[in-house]
């Protein structure tokens, strides 16, 4: 692995204590933040987590909460990371949520070239932000944390989510969704045959 796409360590460290406040920063309302974080802050402060999109300009962190504790899932832009440690006195702590290999997405043959160095590219402009900010690092899975071991890191599994429906199914009727993109194609020719036989 070269030493560029490595995983960052975590530098910093936070004395605020937690206020029950949690603040995600997201690129957009992406699946992830659904299964790994929504079942587990809908029962751990409820009614206290604010969404931000890190794709879009910075919105000003002074009006949360003294003790607010921040989840980065993905990326943050640069503005992002600088505000965040400029309010460092104001944060109980920030986790990193990586969901996937995102160093080295540029070279796995599974992903399309231009997806591939869009994201490890997009990480490496964030990276040594988020070693300044990010006091932990969560992994959605072990080979995850295998891979990056001399990483400090605790695995944040997906859970179970209540979907909300937009109507009624017609009666007899199933409804299935794919947490998927166009990366995923390779998946759907084994995902189809296989939600076939179960619909049957």
């Amino acid at each position: 692995m070269l030493g560029w796409s490595s995983m960052f360590k975590p530098l910093a460290s936070y004395r605020t204590a937690w206020s029950g406040s949690v603040v995600i920063l997201a690129p957009g309302h992406i699946p992830t933040v659904d299964f790994y974080l929504t079942p587990r802050l809908t029962r751990l402060a409820p009614g206290s987590v604010t969404c931000f999109d890190s794709s879009q300009s910075v919105s000003v962190l002074d009006k949360l909460p003294i003790g607010s504790f921040v989840v980065i899932v993905r990326h943050a832009s640069p503005g992002w990371l600088s505000v965040l440690e400029q309010n460092r006195h104001r944060l109980s702590g920030v986790a990193f949520l990586m969901d996937d290999d995102l160093p080295s997405a540029w070279c796995c043959s599974d992903v399309p070239l231009d997806y591939g160095l869009w994201t490890t590219g997009r990480y490496l402009i964030a990276k040594s932000g988020l070693a300044k900010v990010c006091d932990r690092v969560w992994m959605s899975t072990e080979a995850l944390r295998e891979k990056f071991q001399h990483i400090p890191s605790s695995l944040v599994e997906p859970l179970a989510f209540g979907w909300r429906r937009s109507g009624p199914a017609p009666i007899g009727s199933r409804r299935w969704g794919y947490h998927g993109t166009r990366i995923h194609k390779d998946e759907l020719p084994w995902l189809v045959p296989l939600v076939a036989k179960v619909n049957n």
